[in-house]
């Protein structure tokens, strides 16, 4: 593994796609507080508000200095990557679907 830190500084951002990405390899990520469902500050990643760069330093730091952190912070990232990625519920939810269609 070369990353241990993922950071991002988009001001948007649709799915989260890359940050869960970095999440399920096993990276801390420091991410712009999009309102995205999955993040939760200081539990799977460190947020901080768009535009602010000092908060941006300050999350980042945070996990260059404190191990046990940044590998919390890693570990609960890589459970909600795993989490995300099982189809398991959307295929129940895709047959309830099609059963109601179908009045199976």
């Amino acid at each position: 593994k070369q990353t241990d830190i993922w950071a991002s500084a988009s001001h948007t951002e649709g799915l989260g796609r890359l940050a869960l990405e970095a999440m399920s390899s096993g990276c801390a990520t420091v991410l712009t507080n999009t309102s995205a469902e999955f993040a939760k500050d200081g539990v799977n990643c460190l947020l901080y508000e768009s535009k602010n760069i000092e908060q941006f330093i300050v999350a980042i730091d945070k996990l260059i200095s404190d191990n046990t952190l940044r590998g919390n912070i890693a570990g609960e990232g890589y459970k909600t990557a795993k989490a995300l990625a099982d189809s398991t519920e959307y295929s129940n939810n895709l047959n309830e679907v099609i059963e109601g269609l179908f009045n199976v």
